[in-house]
């Protein structure tokens, strides 16, 4: 979908929301002052997004790979992820982007696969949790005030992310027909 490449710059965000368990509305809208490439974290400041508090969240490899092939990163200001013509991408039409891919899911729905894959592989709860910017239990709440910086569990979660992101993209291209990818179909009004 995205030839010539570059001319979809709702579907780097999409994978970039993927990759690092962003909702929507935190990928389309992420600002280059957030972004620490050196670093590799996205410092999330506090009630820009759905958070009270600021986050700091991990980038992987591959989600920096995004980051640098936009146009944006020349000069590092203002939005990442921009339309062609340099406007906010719109919430409905990154909710919609797995529709339009020929799946039966929302974005949102990537996240729950990856709560389900971090309990598959037993990983931590909390530092999983963290991972999608949940502080739903009261433990979870804990080792958040015990670090509001929100760098809680940081190491751990980075661990997570890169797992998942060694995972999706084996999955990708394996070549063995025994990986479980859903073949995408074009539409027929596509």
């Amino acid at each position: 979908m995205d030839n010539p490449k570059g001319s979809r710059p709702d579907i780097h965000c999409f994978l970039f929301g993927v990759l690092i368990v962003a909702r929507s509305n935190e990928a389309r809208l992420v600002d280059w002052g957030e972004i620490d490439l050196r670093k590799k974290v996205w410092r999330m400041p506090a009630d820009k997004y759905k958070s009270e508090k600021s986050w700091v969240i991990p980038l992987t490899r591959e989600a920096i790979k995004i980051l640098k092939a936009k146009p944006s990163a020349k000069y590092q200001e203002g939005r990442a992820f921009s339309t062609l013509d340099g406007g906010k991408i719109g919430d409905k039409k990154l909710s919609s982007m797995p529709k339009a891919l020929g799946y039966d899911a929302v974005f949102n729905g990537f996240r729950r696969t990856f709560r389900t894959w971090c309990q598959k592989k037993k990983f931590n709860n909390e530092a999983s949790e963290l991972a999608m910017k949940h502080l739903d239990t009261s433990r979870l709440k804990q080792v958040y005030i015990d670090d509001p910086s929100g760098k809680a569990m940081l190491k751990e979660r980075r661990t997570i992310l890169e797992k998942y992101e060694r995972k999706a993209f084996k999955l990708i291209h394996s070549p063995t027909p025994t990986a479980k990818v859903v073949e995408l179909r074009k539409r027929a009004n596509q």
